[in-house]
């Protein structure tokens, strides 16, 4: 009969082979001589992998080992599946009780593992400092097989790409990439994201648009969620287009769903639903989204987004001019003529009749539109809460 320690590392060794071999994880599930708790964390593993949250979540929670080691890989999956769907503190809590735990059992086999996620849950917090002594201990381990080789390099340069510490990390960043491996293209697209921001941080905009269209490709479900919410925020910020997202596609991800919503409300005018959406965010994280609509994390797509939705632009109008004018239509057409920008509903409105944007109002800007459009001939572009004259009609 195996020993304890043999019995944990041919475990070990199975999970490796989930991301290493998977011909090897399903012949060894299906043949090896697993207990219940055994055979149940092989399967949530493979779970995760499918992304099949609910089922996953079904089966961590169904049980508790009495071993310190296999209860220690339950709460780092638990952690792990946390971390993916957003809740974080629920993540860190699980991952911080599962190094407890293979203390307690006296084994590293899987530490790579948890305080690479650790580290990942602190970057998805933007409070990456406190993960300062979880990567000094992750870099003193040694990574045995490739796998973990690939999983430490990435947290690691997770750290220093969120502590804006590019340059320390990029000729690496490039290395692992340029390899064409099925265990590098697991990383591919996490890795991609760092190779993003490293080029949007230093205004290199022309290379985003080259990684971007890498990272569509790439595969993942994460991939997929996060490629439009990227793509269109780069383009809101550099290109000035509107922002083409719904907060309906981002229904597992709550915060980016609620970032969406901010911006649009933002963009349109609307601070009072702004203002309601804002205190949802600080909710969750009250040391992020602080008052008056100030993100304290670091720079990022969201707050260079925040920063645009938020601004007035100013308008140059001849006001004693426009007080003369006789009445709302040749207001309107003259605030066309002078200014080429998408203008608010909000921004009109004020300027034409010093109110806040109602149901009232936007109903009277709408008829003054609709005139407008029916006297000059003129087309008036509507996207996203914003009036613009774009060309003949």
């Amino acid at each position: 009969m195996a020993s304890t320690k043999e019995s944990y590392h041919y475990f070990f060794e199975t999970y490796l082979a989930l991301t290493e071999d998977p011909r090897k994880f399903t012949y060894r599930f299906r043949t090896g001589s697993w207990s219940q708790h055994e055979k149940k964390l092989l399967h949530a593993a493979h779970l995760y992998k499918k992304n099949q949250k609910k089922e996953l979540f079904d089966i961590l929670k169904s049980f508790k080992s009495p071993d310190a080691f296999y209860e220690g890989v339950r709460l780092y999956l638990l952690g792990r599946t946390h971390n993916h769907y957003g809740a974080f503190e629920f993540s860190l809590e699980h991952l911080y009780a599962s190094v407890k735990k293979f203390h307690e059992a006296e084994s590293d086999l899987f530490l790579i593992h948890v305080y690479s996620a650790i580290i990942l849950a602190y970057a998805n917090k933007r409070q990456l400092s406190q993960a300062d002594p979880v990567a000094r201990e992750l870099e003193k381990l040694t990574a045995s097989y490739e796998s973990l080789h690939l999983m430490k390099e990435h947290a690691l340069l997770v750290y220093a790409s969120h502590k804006s510490h590019f340059e320390s990390g990029i000729d690496k960043l490039e290395s692992i990439l340029s390899q064409k491996t099925e265990l590098v293209d697991f990383y591919r697209p996490s890795l991609l994201v760092l190779k993003f921001y490293y080029h949007f941080f230093y205004g290199e905009f022309k290379e985003c648009e080259e990684v971007l269209e890498n990272y569509r490709v790439s595969a993942g479900f994460l991939a997929k969620v996060n490629y439009p919410y990227m793509k269109s925020l780069f383009e809101f910020i550099v290109k000035k287009r509107p922002l083409y997202l719904y907060s309906k596609d981002y229904a597992d991800f709550p915060e980016m769903a609620q970032q969406v919503e901010v911006l649009k409300a933002l963009i349109a005018g609307d601070h009072k639903d702004a203002e309601k959406i804002w205190e949802k965010l600080a909710h969750h994280h009250p040391d992020l989204y602080t008052s008056g609509f100030t993100y304290a994390g670091e720079k990022n797509l969201f707050s260079e987004a925040l920063v645009l939705a938020r601004s007035d632009e100013s308008l140059e109008l001849d006001r004693g001019h426009f007080q003369s004018l006789k009445t709302d239509g040749d207001k309107l057409a003259y605030i066309f003529e002078q200014v080429h920008r998408s203008l608010k509903k909000s921004e009109l409105i004020h300027l034409l009749w010093q109110e806040e944007l109602s149901e009232q109002t936007e109903g009277r800007l709408r008829k003054l539109i609709y005139n407008y459009r029916k006297k000059t001939g003129l087309e008036v572009a509507s996207q996203q809460g914003t009036y613009k004259v774009v060309k003949k009609a």
